[in-house]
């Protein structure tokens, strides 16, 4: 109980995790026809090379696109998309090919990244991937505020040469 109570009144923050749903229904890019497309929630940027985002209740991405996912409030460190076809089958989540950093894993409609990355890369290499919806979990402080990155302010009064 007492370090409990050390950690309240010092200020340290456990860190909790934040979501945001991304829905196809209701969060549109503007492409319907492919193309570079994003969607934006919160926080959370969806981009892709070639995609349509902004027509009927799938995201579609195409064959051969990049698609990131990013977030300016804290690292995400789970993302999960839901798509209406399994596995490696025409459309499937399995279809995504390579991710830029962490781990992909696939069981049925639903594909799942884990990992701790502010950014993460996604492409789509042996077919189309569509996904209902993307979900994306962040790191957050128990407070609720973003976990602060280390910055160093480098002026005339720096102690240390900078090379």
């Amino acid at each position: 109980m007492f370090l409990l109570l050390m950690l309240v009144f010092t200020g340290v923050h456990a860190a909790v995790a934040d979501s945001v749903v991304v829905d196809a229904r209701s969060n549109r890019g503007s492409s319907c026809s492919g193309g570079s497309d994003y969607v934006s929630k919160n926080g959370v940027i969806v981009t892709s090379t070639n995609a349509t985002m902004g027509q009927g209740d799938v995201y579609r991405f195409y064959q051969g696109a990049s698609v990131t996912v990013s977030s300016a409030a804290g690292n995400i460190t789970k993302i999960v998309f839901v798509s209406p076809v399994a596995g490696k089958d025409k459309y499937g989540p399995g279809n995504f090919s390579s991710v830029s950093t962490g781990s992909y894993s696939v069981d049925g409609t639903v594909g799942t990244w884990t990992g701790n990355a502010r950014s993460v890369t996604f492409s789509a290499g042996t077919n189309q991937v569509r996904a209902f919806t993307i979900m994306v979990y962040r790191q957050k402080t128990a407070d609720g505020s973003t976990p602060l990155r280390p910055s160093l302010k480098v002026g005339s009064d720096t102690p240390f040469p900078l090379e």
